[in-house]
C-alpha cells in the first residue's frame, strides 16, 4: 500500500521545542480528510487544530499557541494513515 503520510523528512513541527506556536507541515500523497489531534502526557485530547479534507500537496498548520507548558504528542492521520510526532512548549 502507498505510504500516505511519508515519514521524517515530509512531515515535522518546527520549531520544535517552542515557546509560542509551531508549525506543522506535511506531505499530503493522496487526497483525503486530515485531522490534526494534540494530547498531552496523559493521553487526553488538549487540541483539535484541524479537520478537514485536503487535496494532495503541501499542507501547513499553526500548534501550540493556546497550550500550556508541556511534552505532547501531535496525532496526525489521513485515510486510516497515522503519524504521530513528540512536540514540546516550553
Amino acid at each position: 500500500t502507498k505510504n500516505i503520510i511519508r515519514e521524517s523528512l515530509e512531515t515535522k513541527i518546527y520549531p520544535n521545542p517552542t515557546s509560542s506556536s509551531s508549525t506543522i507541515e506535511m506531505l499530503i500523497t493522496e487526497s483525503g480528510k486530515l485531522t490534526i489531534e494534540v494530547y498531552n502526557i496523559n493521553g487526553q485530547l488538549v487540541a483539535n487544530p484541524f479537520n478537514d479534507t485536503l487535496e494532495e500537496g503541501i499542507w501547513q498548520g499553526e500548534i501550540g499557541s493556546d497550550l500550556p507548558s508541556g511534552f505532547y504528542f501531535v496525532r496526525a492521520s489521513i485515510n486510516q494513515k497515522v503519524h504521530t510526532l513528540k512536540f514540546i512548549k516550553e
